[in-house]
Order: structure tokens, then sequence, then C-alpha cells
């Protein structure tokens, strides 16, 4: 009967995950039997176990399983040459899930503040169908368990990653045993009825679908009650060309999608089918990542368009006039969407899943995208439209000094109006632009900054 741990009890439970660590390095090399090269014939420890499915009552070992495993020396310290793979390899199981090998019993870490963390192995575990696990080993009657542990966000107090060991060979050789439950991906397989079928469509629509869509709905409400306002303007308002509404609609069906992208399908996916596809499709992360920050990118530089529109159309230059025109913004909007399209090109081949997350591949990349999304989002765009919109206004009211007459008439007054109505929309969706990307571009930038100060020291 498959246990806990070497601490036998009748129940089996998942293993626990637990951190990563600082001390990862990728592609260590495949290993038969010793982890530690030289190990010596006294202070070994010989580990075994089985890895099993959780879903199959804990009784079927898994094969093939690839466990990926490193530890600190006798005093506590990593081998950190790159070409220096010490106490740092990949073992297999066999068909049965069966694993095993000799190591040393590895040194306490200390946190350089006189603080140890207690003595530990890293695994990070992979298996065809499974959940990804990251995870530590720890040895009971060690003092630095929690809540002694300096790392006060691992799990050392975790029943299932704690065994306890058995001396022998005249005490020169510790003996432990680990069993990993591993949790299997969900998925419908083709072993599924039509009976089945038949019974969990309608469950999805009436529990995931509706819900997920009435989510969504609830979501995008807001954006459409924003845009009755301009659509309304749209109608009235001479000034506001044919052109100038495509703009406008382009950035509030961009904004759209973009909500849609996030809330709609990983709610559908995420949240009620409990599956995260950014998770485990490398595929899926890269597209949905690539997707969601092009959307967010071009919403406000359709509204840039906008902005330079009305200055163009108010402008007492004829050439500027010329400028705003339905062929010219046909073109400027194909432009800007191909332009960013190759801005973001990078992320299709740099974002992928990490530990169970989906994001920038390394550091430096993750530092880049941010500076560039700092500029491209939060800096340039609110610049621009507030410098298309100074210069509207100024346009605006040297129209007025121009055209209209001592005594106004009834549709220079009807103009005024108009124009109050296109400088209070101006101002008010610049307004809301600032208010809502200015507090993020700070955050964003300190991010950033401090981001930066660590890594270069």
């Amino acid at each position: 009967m498959p246990v806990v741990s070497a601490n036998s009890t009748d129940v089996c439970l998942l293993t626990d995950s637990d951190e990563l660590g600082n001390n990862y390095v990728p592609n260590a090399p495949l290993r038969k039997s010793s982890l530690c090269d030289n190990t010596p014939s006294n202070d070994r420890l010989l580990l075994s176990g089985r890895v099993y499915d959780f879903s199959k009552k804990c009784g079927n070992g898994i094969p093939n399983v690839t466990l990926e495993v490193w530890q600190a020396n006798y005093n506590g310290l990593y081998s950190t040459n790159e070409n220096d793979w010490t106490c740092r390899g990949v073992f297999i199981t066999d068909k049965y899930g069966n694993y095993n090998f000799s190591t040393i019993l590895p040194g306490r870490e200390s946190d350089g503040l006189g603080g140890y963390r207690p003595a530990n192995i890293h695994f990070k575990i992979t298996a065809n169908g499974f959940h990804e696990l990251v995870t530590q080993l720890y040895f009971y009657g060690d003092m630095f368990l929690s809540p002694n542990d300096t790392c006060q966000t691992c799990n050392s107090s975790s029943p299932t990653l704690v065994i306890e060991l058995e001396s022998i060979e005249d005490f020169k050789t510790a003996e432990g045993y680990w069993e990993i439950f591993l949790n299997p991906i969900q998925s419908i397989t083709s072993t599924t009825t039509q009976a089945t079928l038949s019974n969990l469509i309608p469950n999805i629509i009436q529990h995931i679908i509706e819900p997920a869509i009435q989510g969504a709905i609830d979501k995008v409400q807001p954006i459409v009650d924003d845009a009755k306002p301009i659509i309304k303007e749209i109608k009235t308002n001479t000034l506001i060309t044919e052109h100038h509404q495509f703009q406008f609609l382009s950035h509030y069906v961009t904004r759209t999608q973009a909500f849609v992208l996030e809330n709609l399908v990983r709610t559908i996916i995420t949240a009620r089918m409990n599956y995260d596809f950014t998770q485990y499709s490398s595929i899926y992360c890269k597209i949905r990542s690539y997707i969601a920050y092009i959307l967010y990118a071009l919403s406000p530089y359709f509204t840039v368009l906008a902005c330079a529109d009305r200055y163009c159309s108010s402008s007492l230059n004829s050439k500027l006039r010329n400028l705003s025109k339905l062929s010219i913004s046909n073109r400027l909007i194909p432009g800007t969407v191909i332009f960013t399209l190759a801005l973001y090109l990078h992320m299709l081949f740099n974002y992928e899943i990490n530990h169970g997350m989906c994001g920038p591949k390394d550091g430096t990349y993750a530092q880049r995208l941010s500076i560039l999304s700092l500029f491209t989002f939060c800096i340039i765009p609110p610049a621009l439209m507030s410098t298309f919109s100074i210069l509207s206004f100024r346009n605006i009211k040297q129209q007025r000094r121009r055209i209209m007459p001592v005594n106004a008439t009834v549709g220079g007054v009807k103009m005024r109006q108009r124009d109050g109505q296109l400088l209070r929309m101006l101002f008010f969706h610049v307004l809301a632009e600032f208010i809502l990307v200015t507090p993020f571009s700070i955050a964003y930038l300190i991010s950033t900054i401090n981001t930066q100060f660590y890594t270069s020291n």
C-alpha cells in the first residue's frame, strides 16, 4: 500500500510543491546510480522510492518519469561553475515507476544572517500527462525544519515532503524511502461514452458557458456604456468625420477584444474547468500573451490617431486639413496594426512555461520587455494625446475668432455647442487615460528600476 512517506500511514496524499530556489541549473547530465561524484563510504544516503499516479487510488506506478535532482554539499554549498555538475543530475524511473540513487547527506544552508535552512534535496519532476512538480525533500529530526526554517515561503513542515532515515552499515550510511504522488492533467479521452457526453454538454452550457458569458458581459458593459456618448457625439457632431468614427470605433473594438481574450476565454477554460492552458501548453502561452500585448498596445494608439485627426481637421492650414481624409485613415490604421504586430513579434520566441507559469524565458528579456512596454504603452501615447489635444484646442479657439460674427446666429450657437461637446469629450477621454495609465506607469517604472538594480548587484 503506497503511503505518504517513510513514516507509514494508511492514507496517500498528493505530494506538495515547494520553492524552486536560486540554485537550479537546467540541462544537468543523465546519471545512473550516483548523484554526487566520488561519494565517500561514510555519510552516504541511499535514496529510493516510487512515483505514483494519484488519480489511480495511488496504486499505479508511472514509468519514464524524469527526476531532476540537485543538492548542496557537506558545507551547505552548491556547485556554481557551469561545467561543474557535482551533486546535480537527472534520473529516470523504470517501467514500474521506481527510482534509486546514492548521494551524500546535504549540509544545512546558511542564509548569511546567522540563520539556517534544513538539509534538503531539490526535485523537479516531469511526466507525460501529469502536472510538473517542483519540490524539496527534508528529513525528520532536523532542528531547522519549520517553524525554524529561515525560508518563510518554503514547505518544510509538509508531511508529504519529510521522510525518516534509517542508519545501516554500522551507522556509516543512511537509507530513506520516498514515495511521490503526481496529479494527472485532466482531459476528456476517447473512452468517454456518448451517454456521458450527452449529460456533460448540458452541464457545461448551464454551469460553465452561461456564467462565463454573463461574466464577460458584465466586464464589457462599462466599455459599451463609455462608448455610448461617443457614438451619440459621432451622430451629431460635424467636426467628427467618417474616418474619425472609424478610429474611435477601432479603439473600443480593440479594448473589447482584449477584455474578451483575458476574461471570457480564461473564465471558460481556466476558472470553470480548472485547467489553465498557459501552464501546460507552450503554444497557447506564446499566442495568448502575444495577442494580449498587441490588443492592449493598439488601443491607445487608435486614440492617438483620433486626436491627430482632430488636430488636422480643425487646423487653419489647408495642407494639414487635407490629411484628415478617409483614404489616409484606411492606410494609417492597418499600418499601425502591422507595425505593432512586428514590434512585439519577438514575444513568440521568448515566452515559455517556467515552473508552471507562462512568462518571459529569462530575467534579461523580462527587463527589456518591461522597458519596451513602459515607453510604448505608458509614456508615448499619453504624451501624444496631450500634444494633439492642446493643439486641437488652440485651433478651435482660432477658428472661433476668425469665423464667428459679432451677432451670433442660430447656426453659430449650434457650432459653439458642438465645439464645446467635442472639447469636453476630448478632455475627459484624455483625462481618463491619464488617471488610469499614469499610476500604472509609475509603478511599472519603479519595478523596472528595482529589477535592474537587484540584477546588477
